[in-house]
């Protein structure tokens, strides 16, 4: 197989021996907060042909980042390696390791932390971060205090402002 056409002679390489896929993570991996963490992302990689010597230093593995002002903390980073059997091996943070074809490393990079109290987040904020996928109609209502509705099947969801203030004096109120 040919690679693309490219200028970096390391980055066809690349595309030749290390096979990888990436995602974000969704909830919960970002802090609640009045200005919500970035979702935490995650790449998984391994060789395609050959073995590969990868050296990883990271950080967050044990500590959160934490929430400041209300906000929420995010959860942590890690590193998993993924033997060929598809069993996986918790990684400290800082690693030496080779892989060989059929192996896989996954890295998880921790989410950032909540800024200022979630019940403050703006209900159309909350909304657009369900419809995108960063939140779950659940943790709108449980931890931002935000009712969603549709009026129908067919219809997309929508702040129900009554319900939402209701909510956020009853969840306000427990705090």
């Amino acid at each position: 197989m040919q690679p693309p056409a490219r200028r970096d002679p390391e980055g066809s390489i690349a595309c030749l021996f290390v096979q990888h896929k990436q995602r974000n993570n969704g909830p919960p991996s970002a802090g609640a907060g009045r200005w919500r963490g970035a979702p935490a992302a995650e790449v998984v990689y391994g060789p395609t042909h050959g073995s590969l010597t990868a050296v990883i230093p990271s950080d967050g593995h044990r500590v959160a980042p934490r929430g400041v002002r209300g906000g929420a903390d995010a959860t942590p980073g890690r590193t998993v390696r993924i033997d060929s059997g598809g069993r996986e091996t918790v990684l400290p943070n800082f690693v030496r390791l080779t892989l060989e074809p059929g192996e896989r490393l996954r890295a998880v990079e921790g989410g950032g932390a909540g800024y200022g109290d979630p019940l403050a987040r703006e209900p159309a904020h909350v909304l657009r971060d369900v419809e995108e996928g960063w939140e779950t109609q659940a943790r709108a209502r449980d931890v931002y205090g935000v009712a969603l509705a549709a009026p129908d099947a067919k219809a997309p969801l929508a702040v129900d402002r009554a319900a939402t203030r209701a909510l956020r004096e009853r969840l306000g109120a427990l705090a």
